[in-house]
């Protein structure tokens, strides 16, 4: 059984966020699957966890992204860029000190919890900080 990670999430969308350019053409440039394997992601994390979590970010409409299959074989994958959401949601996770006090609330909790509500939970953190 495959868990969506949350570490791995904000890692994905960070590395998706720093890898992503407009080509010449004003389109975005894709990021394959290899530039995935080839990435630091790959000291932390399997490449199946990396490819479920591309696939539950595209879900969520935080990434655009295609998976092309033949014969049940994932042969190819590209991310072209995050959308609004996932730029969103990157925003309120991307500081490392409130992630780290997000995962600190929900390791208290003992089991897993959303990406909603761990935007929330990092956005009510950030305005606790800024005295909001």
């Amino acid at each position: 059984m495959m868990k969506l990670d949350t570490k791995c999430v904000r890692d994905v969308l960070l590395f998706i966020q720093e890898k992503s350019e407009l080509n010449a053409d004003l389109v975005p440039e894709g990021i394959s699957l290899e530039d995935f394997s080839e990435s630091d992601l790959r000291k932390k994390y399997s490449e199946k966890e990396i490819v479920y979590t591309l696939k539950k970010l595209k879900e969520a409409n935080f990434i655009v992204a295609g998976f092309q299959y033949a014969s049940n074989t994932l042969y190819h994958l590209e991310v072209s860029e995050l959308t609004y959401e996932g730029h969103q949601f990157l925003t309120s996770i991307s500081n490392s000190k409130i992630f780290e006090k997000v995962m600190d609330e929900i390791d208290e909790l003992g089991s897993g919890v959303t990406l909603d509500i761990v935007k929330a939970l990092a956005t009510k953190i950030l305005k606790d900080k800024l005295g909001l």
